[in-house]
């Protein structure tokens, strides 16, 4: 569920903010020192595009006084496909003690694994990603400059779909339902984008406990949608379609403040007022004239946030927040029309209790909580097969969270963790998805996680690092009305690695779907081919062994 400049999670890599209704970049994970995640709406400190939660990416920040390099190389076998590769290399160049340069570099092949019966051919889903990072970093008396810029290309010969019922769905029916088409029609559509973000905050600290953190931000761009239909008869040649633009541009201050009002308390509040300007013009490819804009002026939206800890007794923090986000609001094409949709808003309010590490190094979380979302976005599918976003209804979802950590000896450490969510839309377009109540696309109502990490010593003066991760995939359904309610997830993940090596040498083994298990990662292909439902299937069992070395 998206709208069309603003995920329902935010990703950033660093500060710098990486999605505004784009396709997710899925960059690769290298040279990174941790990833952050921030659970439920994050609209006071994070904006527009967090109503779901932030995914920040932390990468290795720029060390001064320090000229280094490191090499990563690598391959992979996968069950029935073809064979994968990777390198990568990261320099990091000091300028004295204050200043400092990063570059990471990287390519990667990753094998395909599905047959194409109507080439003839196998294996046509292989995936090349190549792309780079460059960081700078200045710093000086308490403060610090940093500049970071980013590149990734993504290119796969074929599409990584293939017909649901091969994926693990099934079809029953009393009667048969023959049926004959003729392919008389070609589809393209894309997307691209451009923006430019920019953000700074401040953090103060007296010597009463008082907390002063702010910022400010600002964002401009534009997106540009452009869907052709073409006739390959070669007696009708002419592309039918329109381009529709938006221009975006978003400012915002924010502000939190946080002080201890009584022993074992701590209190912050804090909110976000942003403003937002959004406008869009549709014009027709064929008769190369403008159709509509649409122009709609400055939207200010302000986001709360209030969060309260009580340290109740040694070992126990009890807690509460309240947070609220938003998406703005927008227009979409049908029909060479504007369909306008209304912004959305999504309230939590959750209670929970926290546990220090106690008995053997046991720690662990429970919490309870509500979210409304209001005025839902969401990506529909119109008549023509195109996906056009929309206000679908009101949503609800109730959840417990359980989470744990476990050290019982210092080599081994588990950690885990369990939510059970129960949701519910009241759908209000009759006319486009049908009325009545559902569960809210992409919410499961079940999830589990359990990883293990054990140092079980050395070999060869080497030390060695075991670890497994287990995911259980709840599944849920891709999105609102015809060919969207697909089933999705219902599956467990799976991954066990080894590491041998210290930082100046390691080689790393990972096994990724050790019981190459069958299921469906994302319910929908093309919509464009509603009339054979596609899904994304889980990548089969692979073997993959790299090699580092720092220098």
């Amino acid at each position: 569920m998206n709208g069309p400049l603003q995920a329902t999670v935010g990703q950033y890599l660093g500060d710098l903010r990486l999605g505004y209704g784009s396709p997710d970049p899925d960059l690769a994970l290298i040279d990174v020192r941790r990833i952050e995640v921030f659970e439920g709406p994050q609209g006071a400190r994070f904006g527009a595009g967090s109503i779901g939660g932030v995914l920040r990416i932390q990468p290795e920040a720029p060390r001064p006084s320090e000229r280094s390099a490191r090499m990563i190389v690598g391959g992979a076998l996968t069950s029935g496909g073809s064979d994968s590769r990777e390198a990568a290399l990261i320099l990091n160049q000091g300028f004295g003690a204050q200043g400092a340069g990063r570059l990471v570099a990287y390519i990667r092949h990753d094998g395909g694994f599905l047959s194409n019966p109507g080439e003839g051919r196998s294996a046509l889903d292989s995936v090349d990603t190549r792309g780079g990072r460059v960081a700078l970093r200045w710093m000086d008396d308490g403060w610090s400059f940093d500049l970071t810029g980013v590149i990734q290309q993504v290119s796969a010969e074929d599409s990584q779909t293939v017909p649901a019922d091969r994926a693990g769905f099934s079809r029953s029916g009393r009667v048969l339902e023959p049926y004959r088409s003729n392919f008389v029609l070609t589809v393209d559509r894309r997307q691209t984008l451009f923006a430019v973000s920019s953000e700074s905050r401040f953090e103060m600290t007296d010597r009463h406990g008082w907390t002063w953190a702010g910022g400010g931000s600002v964002a401009m761009g534009e997106t540009l949608v452009q869907r052709r239909r073409i006739d390959p008869l070669p007696s009708n040649v002419t592309a039918q379609g329109v381009d529709l633009t938006r221009s975006f541009a978003e400012g915002a201050a924010f502000g939190e403040v946080s002080l201890s009002p009584a022993p074992d308390w701590r209190v912050a509040v804090g909110a976000r007022l942003s403003a937002t300007r959004i406008d869009s013009d549709i014009r027709d490819v064929a008769l190369s004239m403008r159709l509509g804009r649409d122009a709609r002026g400055i939207s200010f939206r302000l986001t709360p946030s209030l969060s309260a800890r009580w340290d109740a007794a040694p070992g126990l923090t009890l807690f509460g927040r309240f947070e609220q986000s938003v998406r703005p609001a927008g227009v979409s094409e049908a029909g060479g029309a504007f369909e306008r949709y209304q912004g959305d808003r999504v309230t939590l309010l959750e209670f929970g209790a926290r546990s220090r590490e106690g008995w053997n190094g046991l720690s662990g979380e429970a919490s309870v909580g509500w979210m409304d979302w209001r005025d839902v976005q969401a990506d529909i599918v119109t008549e023509g097969g195109d996906l056009v976003t929309d206000n679908v209804g009101d949503g609800v979802i109730h959840f417990i969270s359980l989470k744990a950590a476990w050290r019982p000896t210092d080599t081994l450490d588990l950690s885990g963790g369990v939510f059970l969510n129960q949701s519910s839309l009241t759908r209000t377009r009759y006319s486009t998805i049908g009325g009545g109540t559902t569960d809210i696309p992409n919410v499961a109502p079940v999830g589990a996680q359990l990883s293990v990490d054990w140092e079980p010593g050395e070999i060869a003066t080497l030390p060695v690092r075991i670890g497994a991760d287990f995911r259980y995939i709840g599944q849920s359904q891709l999105g609102v009305g015809p060919m969207l309610d697909v089933p999705q997830g219902g599956y467990l993940r799976s991954e066990l690695t080894a590491r041998l090596g210290d930082e100046r040498a390691a080689a790393v083994l990972r096994i990724s779907n050790p019981f190459d298990t069958r299921g469906i990662r994302y319910g929908i292909g093309s919509p464009y081919q509603l009339s054979e439902p596609q899904a994304v299937p889980v990548r089969p069992l692979t073997v993959r062994l790299t090699f580092e070395a720092a220098f």
